[in-house]
């Protein structure tokens, strides 16, 4: 497989989709990015498409992705497991994204926080270079809500634990984990911690 026809995007009952394992695929095919009811995608293992390309993708995800009738893309799993990309572009647009797998992609930073209005179940993020986490206006990275299953941040290279969460949420968290970091400390310091209510930390 070297390239997606741009008439796929005719496909407007195609919801879930897996490209894996592709060599000759040189570029992230842009008609991904226009399919209009995609709400699955697992892309990994495209071991020729550049880290750039990669993250350009997810760039034309998010803005090609978003023009459904309320403006926002119908994306609720992006799975893209060690597949080369520099750092996490602006996801906002994808405001129904529930579980987001970017696990060893050798990512060095996420641009933009998702917002307190933004709700996770599941945020693999571990084996990367991330060493700090965005915070929107409000403080918040994402969304704290008892929806949250899991957020992995392990192997990765906080020397801090983010200073995302809140000890008095009225919600319980999943499994927040930073296992595998060089954390010595608290971001902000201890008098700046505001906590957290997790059942596995």
């Amino acid at each position: 497989l070297e390239e997606l026809p741009a008439s796929m995007s005719g496909c407007e009952s195609l919801t879930d989709m897996q490209i894996v394992s592709c060599p000759n695929l040189t570029e992230f095919p842009e008609v991904i990015a226009r399919l209009p009811k995609l709400s699955g995608l697992h892309f990994a293992g495209n071991a020729n498409i550049s880290a750039e390309g990669m993250r350009q993708g997810l760039q034309l995800l998010n803005s090609e992705g978003g023009k459904t009738e309320k403006g926002y893309s119908p994306l609720q799993i992006l799975q893209i497991p060690g597949q080369k990309c520099d750092y996490l572009p602006d996801m906002t647009n994808m405001t129904h994204l529930g579980m987001l797998d970017i696990h060893g992609c050798g990512m060095k930073y996420i641009e933009k926080a998702f917002g307190k209005e933004h709700y996770f179940a599941k945020f693999w993020g571990q084996n990367n270079e991330f060493s700090y986490l965005p915070k929107d206006e409000n403080g918040y990275f994402m969304a704290l809500h008892s929806d949250l299953e899991e957020f992995n941040m392990s192997y990765n290279k906080f020397t801090e634990l983010p200073n995302i969460f809140l000890g008095n949420s009225l919600f319980m968290l999943g499994t927040i984990d930073f296992s595998f970091n060089e954390i010595s400390a608290l971001e902000g310091g201890e008098s700046e911690w505001k906590g957290i209510n997790t059942e596995i930390l």
